[in-house]
């Protein structure tokens, strides 16, 4: 057997790892602009995304390994090599369309300056204080006037 690579394949997954970047990337960027953004939404989402490319990966060599064995999917006849070419070029354009839509709603979208009240929401008591700078302490104006100052400011009626 002789292992061929599929530049086309390769291409189209590469592409398609592009995009979920890309729109994960996106995604990050619009839930920190909001104040919405969640660490462990954003971890759970790379695991997934890891898992799903990995498992394509699997499949793939599977039908490399058997190119003869044939499944019906969607009621096609395909190997698994055809039925991953299929889901991925799927996929590519399903990312395609969400990456151009959020491209589109960023692009439109004014970042507008929150109130105090909503930075207040966004932020632990600690952060907020030290943002407005009101846990620093004001300096000290010495507001004694000296003789000396006096004498030079003094007005001699004549």
């Amino acid at each position: 057997m002789n292992f061929v690579v599929d530049f086309a394949m390769l291409k189209l997954s590469i592409g398609l790892i592009i995009l979920i970047g890309i729109n994960i990337l996106l995604g990050s960027v619009d839930a920190i602009i909001q104040g919405l953004f969640d660490k462990e939404v954003f971890k759970r989402g790379a695991i997934k995304g890891a898992v799903i490319a990995v498992g394509f990966v699997g499949v793939y060599f599977a039908g490399v390994l058997n190119p003869d064995i044939t499944l019906e999917v969607a009621g096609q006849q395909m190997t698994l090599v055809m039925a991953v070419s299929t889901i991925l070029l799927i996929g590519f354009g399903g990312y395609g369309i969400q990456v151009l839509g959020k491209l589109k709603k960023m692009l439109l979208s004014k970042i507008e300056k929150p109130q105090d009240e909503e930075v207040a929401i966004y932020l632990a008591d600690d952060e907020l204080e030290k943002l407005l700078g009101l846990s620093e302490t004001p300096p000290e104006i010495d507001y004694t006037i000296t003789e000396h100052e006096v004498s030079e400011h003094k007005v001699t009626e004549e």
